[in-house]
């Protein structure tokens, strides 16, 4: 009996140090989560868009969104990554991000929406400063019923002027 003990002692310990060192050489490697984006590194605060506006005349492109929301870093981190690969692009220079964690709680989506023509982030939209005053051309903005896809984004790129005839597709 005190062999068949031992045997079974021993082959547990032989089984248990063979999978130990199997399970160390064979291990997947961590994965190297590295966030890409396809927009500019330089980012406006809220706070500061009508200044920026009126004192950089001309048309921007910007895409409005909360550093920490996830429909966001969807957004910048996953939609936009694959547009830049379709447009064979890093980054898409035309569109410049604003940050809008510094939105107060206390402006209603209504305000929003009528100073800067959009009530959901994110959003994408195209002003025209040119003549000293803020017009709203065009926006694209987030819906919880039906989120934008890449082709929506490529969609309202192509009608601002900024899919360039050099992407490729």
């Amino acid at each position: 009996m005190r062999r068949i003990f031992k045997f079974i002692v021993v082959f547990t310990l032989i089984l248990s140090v063979t999978g130990t060192g199997l399970y160390l050489l064979f291990k997947p490697a961590n994965a190297n989560v590295l966030k890409q984006t396809s927009l500019k590194a330089s980012t406006l605060t809220f706070s500061d868009l009508e200044t920026y506006l009126l004192e950089h005349p001309g048309i921007h492109h910007m895409y409005f969104c909360e550093v920490k929301n996830s429909d966001c870093e969807f957004v910048k981190n996953d939609l936009m990554v694959k547009l830049a690969d379709e447009a064979n692009v890093e980054v898409f220079a035309d569109i410049e991000s604003v940050d809008m964690s510094t939105l107060s709680d206390e402006i209603s989506s209504n305000a929003l929406r009528n100073a800067w023509g959009f009530s959901h982030f994110p959003a994408f939209v195209k002003y025209d400063s040119t003549d000293g005053t803020i017009k709203l051309v065009t926006a694209l903005e987030w819906s919880g019923d039906k989120p934008f896809l890449v082709e929506d984004i490529k969609a309202w790129m192509v009608g601002a002027g900024i899919w360039h005839p050099e992407y490729t597709n």
